[in-house]
């Protein structure tokens, strides 16, 4: 799943994908070794994402003053 040992890395920026995002995720989790993310949702998007291991860093909006 890596180049010359180099890790696979994702970023992933979603907002109220709860309808779809455990179908990106399983797909997603097939080619990356880490994928990070950053989410302004106020559904359950951020619960779903969190839920796969291959997320090893995650953000909202909030955590950065961001106002929406």
């Amino acid at each position: 799943m890596n180049i010359k040992g180099l890790p696979i890395i994702g970023m992933l920026v979603t907002r109220n994908e709860e309808d779809i995002i455990a179908e990106v995720m399983e797909e997603y989790s097939k080619h990356f070794d880490a994928i990070y993310c950053l989410d302004s949702s106020n559904d359950k998007t951020p619960d779903i994402i969190s839920s796969f291991k291959v997320v090893k860093w995650m953000a909202t909006d909030k955590d950065f003053g961001i106002p929406l």
